[in-house]
């Protein structure tokens, strides 16, 4: 199994992996199965993760913890670890949760209710 953000779902796919292995000669149904994970988006729709790169400090306004794994890890230990987990496994049991992105403000809200 494969997971990839959605931002690199349909065409891409189509022509970077299936196309390419199967002028190999992989049959596409032995490659792995991708599963698309949702995107953090910020408050303008964009992703997280590639606006980060565009602008120092563009989000000096969020909590470090959001936006850094070491303050993540300093901040919520273990517990946040958990409730990322239990959040990503309601994905798993309802799909329709899967297929969407999430705000930052999102995560804000689950882990300052917890």
């Amino acid at each position: 199994m494969r997971v990839t953000g959605k931002d690199y779902a349909g065409y891409y796919q189509e022509q970077l992996l299936y196309r390419c292995a199967s002028q190999v000669g992989y049959p596409p149904h032995t490659l792995p199965t991708i599963v698309y994970a949702p995107l953090v988006i910020d408050w303008s729709g964009a992703k997280l993760s590639k606006t980060l790169h565009v602008e120092e400090d563009a989000y000096e306004y969020l909590p470090s913890y959001l936006i850094n794994f070491r303050e993540f890890n300093n901040t919520l230990g273990e517990d946040g670890i958990q409730m990322l987990y239990n959040e990503t496994r309601r994905w798993m049991n309802e799909p329709y949760r899967l297929f969407r992105n999430y705000s930052v403000y999102y995560f804000m809200e689950l882990f300052n209710n917890e």
